[in-house]
Order: C-alpha cells, then sequence, then structure tokens
C-alpha cells in the first residue's frame, strides 16, 4: 500500500515537471478576491485599456475607478453605473450587498447574478468583487436588469447602452 501511494506521488511529481515549461511563456496576470476568497483574474495588458461607456448617445467619463476587463467581460462600479442611470445605491456592509432604488436590484458580494424584485435572475460569467474600494458588476448583467440594452464594440472598447422600450 505504501509502495503505491509513493509511485503515485512520484508519477504526479514528474507530471507536473514536465508541465511546468508549457506555463511558463503564459502571460503575466494579477488576481483579484472578492470577501469571500474567489479568486478573478485578469489581464494586465486588458485592466491598462480605457473602456467607453456611451448611454443614450452620451459617453460618460468614468468617475474613481475604472472599469475592468476580465476574460472579455466588462466589469464596473455598481455605484457609480446605478448613479449614471439615474438610480439610488446603497451598500449594506453587514451582509455584503448592494441594493438599487431600495431593493428592487440586489446584488450580492461574490455572487454570479444580480436579482430583480426578487424574482429574475441576471448570470454573469464571473462573480462580483472588490476592486480598489469599489463592488465590481459585470456591465452586462446589471444593464439588463435596469432595462437597457447593451451593444460592444470591440475595436473601440465602448459599451453603447439604450434604454429598452417598455
Amino acid at each position: 500500500m505504501k509502495r503505491t501511494i509513493a509511485c503515485a506521488l512520484l508519477s504526479i511529481s514528474l507530471a507536473l515537471n514536465l508541465l511546468a515549461p508549457a506555463f511558463a511563456d503564459a502571460p503575466e496576470t494579477n488576481v483579484l478576491y472578492s470577501s469571500i476568497n474567489e479568486p478573478v483574474q485578469y489581464s494586465d495588458s486588458q485592466e491598462e485599456r480605457t473602456i467607453h461607456i456611451v448611454i443614450d448617445g452620451k459617453e460618460h467619463a468614468p468617475l474613481g475607478v475604472k472599469s475592468v476587463l476580465v476574460d472579455g467581460t466588462t466589469f464596473v462600479p455598481l455605484r457609480v453605473m446605478g448613479e449614471k442611470l439615474g438610480y439610488s445605491v446603497s451598500w449594506n456592509e453587514t451582509n455584503n450587498t448592494a441594493d438599487i432604488n431600495n431593493g428592487a436590484i440586489m446584488a450580492v458580494l461574490g455572487a454570479y447574478t444580480i436579482t430583480r424584485y426578487g424574482q429574475v435572475s441576471y448570470p454573469c460569467s464571473h462573480p462580483s468583487f472588490l476592486y480598489e474600494g469599489s463592488f465590481m458588476v459585470g456591465l452586462r448583467q446589471v444593464a439588463s436588469a435596469l432595462n437597457y440594452k447593451v451593444d460592444w464594440d470591440q475595436a473601440t472598447l465602448t459599451a453603447y447602452l439604450s434604454k429598452r422600450a417598455q
């Protein structure tokens, strides 16, 4: 039994050593952690590029924390985005939740979804996280929850938001 375990550990060690050179040329990434310690990675080169946000035809300059690209998903500060769209945003530090318009929209730090009126969920490929003191959520996710359509121009890194008809 001991011999079997030793052989298995040796095999794993050899496999890891053989795979190490394959990862040596991988691009350097930073790792962000939400309060529940779930890692979210983004590339330095992506983060440094400016993401433009145009709401109903008017470009909005970033205030405070800039938007961040995470594996092709644009994350924005929830408070800034909500307020730019004309909504009130509040934060509950005790249970790490943010709400827009007195609970109409709820977001939990580290969650993959935002809910509207406790019934409709808007998913994102990555969980929400804290970045430079701001609660970051997926742009398309929060825009959809607030009834906005999002069009993305990859060449200019511009998100175009337009209010959907009621």
